[in-house]
């Protein structure tokens, strides 16, 4: 359940700055061909991708914490749906990007196992432990946010990683449906690849990647919303990206098929 105003007790107030004009910054290429590598060797199998998640929450919390659930924020995605099949059967709208808010949300309904709805009030993070909460974009955010993502996506020329980013950044400050927005916002991380490289599936375990930094991604987004600097922002995305990367290649490497 999502918290209310009645249980925090300070908010920063969040929005999302305007799609920048054009993004400079440090060279993606390793990265990508990094990304280009790993696609290959799932190229013959895709379903070899299904169940990547857990698998990297297993990499990272270990299997003595995943059962315990000591490291709470890991054992939540051992209880969620797999978000993999969920993905791979629409990737063909993710290569046309035929994105519309009708698959958005019946993407969300599936990840999350009950109907999802685009939100009609306030919506708010969980607080920490001082009962400081993200306010997030007021809820008219939630009519207006698909525009740019159906319609100018087309027309921009980023980076494949910086246009991830910038998709990623505008559903978390937008948050436009009532749940499921952070697996909404990794899912257009996917579109994105699979629109502007060779992607074939969803074998980049971004849940866990997010969540091995998700503080200093907090922090990140805030700053962002504050000061419209999106390069600082790309920055710490790729951080994340960089993690990805490494436990989707670790994953390779005990695949029984390698």
């Amino acid at each position: 359940m999502a918290p209310t105003a009645a249980n925090v007790i300070e908010t920063v107030e969040l929005s999302c700055p305007p799609f920048p004009a054009e993004l400079a910054g440090r060279s993606q290429h390793q990265l990508i061909a990094t990304i280009e590598r790993l696609t290959e060797r799932h190229r013959r199998r895709p379903s070899a991708s299904f169940g990547a998640e857990l698998r990297a929450v297993y990499a990272c919390a270990g299997e003595k914490h995943c059962q315990s659930g000591s490291d709470p924020r890991m054992f939540k995605l051992l209880q969620r749906p797999a978000v993999e099949p969920i993905l791979f059967s629409q990737w063909r709208a993710f290569t046309a990007w035929d994105i519309n808010v009708h698959l958005l949300r019946d993407m969300a309904s599936r990840m999350q196992g009950r109907a999802i709805n685009i939100r009609s009030r306030a919506a708010f993070s969980r607080p920490n432990v001082a009962g400081l909460a993200d306010r997030f974009a007021p809820p008219k955010s939630a009519t207006d946010w698909l525009v740019p993502i159906s319609r100018d996506v087309l027309t921009l020329t980023y980076e494949p990683l910086t246009l991830s980013c910038i998709l990623y950044a505008f559903i978390i400050l937008n948050h436009p449906f009532e749940d499921c927005n952070g697996r909404l916002a990794r899912s257009l991380i996917h579109a994105a690849l699979a629109r502007r490289t060779g992607y074939c599936c969803p074998f980049l375990p971004l849940a866990p990647a997010f969540m091995k930094e998700g503080e200093a991604n907090r922090h990140a987004l805030r700053k962002l919303s504050r000061t419209g600097d999106w390069l600082t922002f790309r920055e710490r995305f790729l951080s994340v990206m960089h993690t990805a990367v490494e436990l989707a290649s670790l994953d390779l490497e005990h695949s029984p098929q390698n």
